[in-house]
């Protein structure tokens, strides 16, 4: 395998590595905090009168809301992919 190729792979596993390994700290992070905690690094948001919606690196965290109120969230990655969600 040539010495380009090789390094080329290797930096590519490191990325993948690091940026899954964010993503999880932000997972659980996000997890245990409190509502309306917004990700480390943000990249976008959405509110409307049901839901803030903010977009991380990967990810996205929406939280649900009535009256000003929060009574949901959920953890999505790529903004399609539910990992974890809770409502009251």
């Amino acid at each position: 395998m040539p010495k380009k190729l090789k390094a080329a792979l290797i930096t590519a596993a490191f990325l993948v590595i690091i940026a899954a390994g964010y993503i999880c700290t932000e997972s659980i992070r996000l997890r245990n905090s409190p509502c309306g905690t917004k990700p480390l690094i943000t990249t976008g948001c959405e509110t409307t009168d049901r839901m803030e919606i903010y977009n991380g690196l990967g990810y996205s965290v929406g939280y649900h809301t009535y009256d000003g109120r929060y009574y949901g969230a959920e953890f999505r990655l790529f903004g399609k992919l539910l990992v974890w969600a809770w409502i009251e």
